[in-house]
């Protein structure tokens, strides 16, 4: 059903969120409906609609599925670690670590790094573009690390073309390199400290619009009347914010490539898990981001690691392959989501529980409700609901 600019009818892709937005409220509260009329508990009403509604993910494509799918399991991972340590039944080691969100997002970055450069096509299309639009390496470089990496011949052809675009002579000679040097990797430099700060200016460049949007939008849909009481206040604010977060990527991109040249000047021969061990390092840049955005961005890296790590094992054969398996992840997940929302409310992430009020219940997300509340910190509480 796709139209024209001129056409006042929907687009397929609009048509398919109505069918899956509607038919997952309507199918839930249906199922709810007649389990509990026919006497099945509260919790496990909750539980079974949410995952039999969850099947309306159908409607949608398969990259999109999936996508949601992955920030599902992470949301309902957070819920359940939130309500196991509320009962006294989390003591595993390092649950008190002040800083062990960085090190979820550090271990999370390695696995997406390794696979950047290693495994690309373990990554989604779209989120593979974002790290490439920010990457201070060219892909035809990249090509060659990986082949290099993989002991096979690297593309001298392409990796002389790409050092002579730049004013650069190519210093290679044999077609089976150790590693490829910084002289092809940052060719428009010939010093790794002025390439770094390049790379970072580059960085802070092109997201700081992104993280700008991201910081502004939020403000106008969710909390207007803020905005509208203390506009200057809330921008400057949002713009605090944007520095902050674009900082934050931009010293994780400059870590990751001054890490990469440190071995190169070492004179070490090159290896896939070298990239691995990167990532972690450049994880720590995390720490110069907020205390409360530290979680969600790992659990927004996390599912993509899993994915990644999974698709490779499954490329490996040593997982099998599911058929529809996003589809059933995203239901059984859905389940978890409702149950924890609806009895045991305390758990769920403050957005998330904002977008089920209204979606699912069709309430106002911007009513101060008390559960919700206990779970932001007091800096993040009064942005949320302006004092």
């Amino acid at each position: 059903v796709q139209r024209n600019q001129a056409s006042p009818l929907p687009t397929r892709d609009a048509l398919h969120a109505g069918f899956f937005v509607g038919g997952y409220t309507g199918t839930y509260h249906a199922i709810k409906g007649i389990l509990v009329q026919r006497g099945a508990q509260q919790e496990t009403a909750s539980f079974a609609a949410g995952t039999v509604a969850g099947t309306s993910v159908l409607f949608l494509d398969r990259d999109k599925r999936r996508t949601m799918a992955l920030y599902l399991m992470a949301r309902v991972a957070q819920s359940a670690y939130n309500s196991l340590k509320a009962k006294g039944k989390w003591h595993f080691w390092g649950n008190k670590w002040k800083h062990g969100d960085t090190l979820l997002f550090s271990v999370a970055s390695a696995q997406v790094m390794y696979a950047y450069v290693i495994r690309p096509g373990t990554l989604p299309p779209s989120y593979l573009a974002f790290i490439e639009r920010i990457s201070p390496i060219a892909r035809s470089v990249i090509g060659g690390v990986r082949d290099c990496c993989r002991s096979r011949p690297i593309n001298a052809e392409a990796l002389k073309s790409y050092c002579l675009k730049h004013g650069r002579e190519f210093p290679l000679l044999d077609s089976n390199p150790s590693a490829i040097p910084c002289a092809i990797m940052h060719p428009k430099h010939e010093s790794c400290l002025v390439h770094n700060q390049a790379v970072f200016l580059k960085a802070f460049r092109s997201t700081f619009p992104l993280y700008l949007s991201l910081s502004i939008v939020p403000v106008l849909v969710f909390n207007t009347n803020a905005f509208m009481r203390k506009p200057l206040k809330s921008v400057s604010r949002s713009l605090l914010n944007a520095v902050q977060s674009t900082t934050f990527l931009s010293t994780f991109v400059s870590i990751y490539m001054g890490a990469v040249c440190l071995h190169r000047n070492l004179d070490l021969p090159d290896h896939k898990l070298n990239y691995f061990v990167v990532g972690l390092f450049s994880g720590c840049s995390l720490l110069v981001e907020k205390k409360s955005r530290r979680s969600e961005l790992a659990l927004y890296v996390m599912p993509r690691a899993i994915d990644a790590l999974f698709l490779s094992m499954v490329d490996r054969r040593y997982l099998p392959s599911i058929p529809h398996g996003e589809v059933a992840l995203f239901s059984i997940c859905m389940g978890s989501l409702m149950y924890y929302y609806d009895h045991e409310r305390d758990t769920v992430a403050p957005f998330v529980h904002a977008l089920i009020r209204r979606v699912v219940y069709g309430q106002d997300p911007l009513l101060k409700v008390p559960s919700v509340a206990k779970l932001l910190p007091q800096e993040e509480e009064d942005e949320r609901y302006d004092e």
